[in-house]
């Protein structure tokens, strides 16, 4: 059996050589903007995109309801382009037109902010 003393040191030294994952999806598998699906797909029947009405993720295919539908959609967007994220950007990769409603969703989540004002960038490093 293990000592927890070996596990923690090893915990650490685990901790101490993380590299975050950094590589460029697009390039590798040499993909065009129109290979991409924006939205947010339905975590009941996968249909994209859902449409945000009355605060909430609505499928238009299967009427489900999520309110945080958004999150998994923002981890793959830091997957693909990155750990940052604008309101413009949110905004066209969720497929949503107020920025209210992105400002809304993007603060509730707690992430770490870069900038002020319209200059605000989102990190979304903890979803990866």
């Amino acid at each position: 059996m293990i000592e927890y003393s070996r596990l923690e040191e090893l915990g650490q030294a685990l901790v101490a050589d993380h590299v975050p994952y950094s590589e460029d999806v697009i390039e590798k598998y040499q993909l065009k903007s129109d290979d991409l699906r924006f939205g947010v797909f339905c975590p009941d029947c996968g249909a994209l995109p859902m449409v945000r009405q009355w605060g909430t993720w609505m499928c238009t295919q299967c009427g489900g309801k999520s309110s945080h539908a958004h999150i998994p959609a923002l981890r793959d967007y830091a997957l693909i382009f990155g750990e940052e994220i604008t309101n413009a950007q949110a905004r066209e990769f969720l497929k949503v037109d107020n920025p209210q409603v992105i400002k809304y969703l993007l603060k509730n989540m707690n992430l770490p902010t870069a900038g002020r004002g319209k200059g605000t960038r989102y990190i979304l490093g903890g979803l990866v």
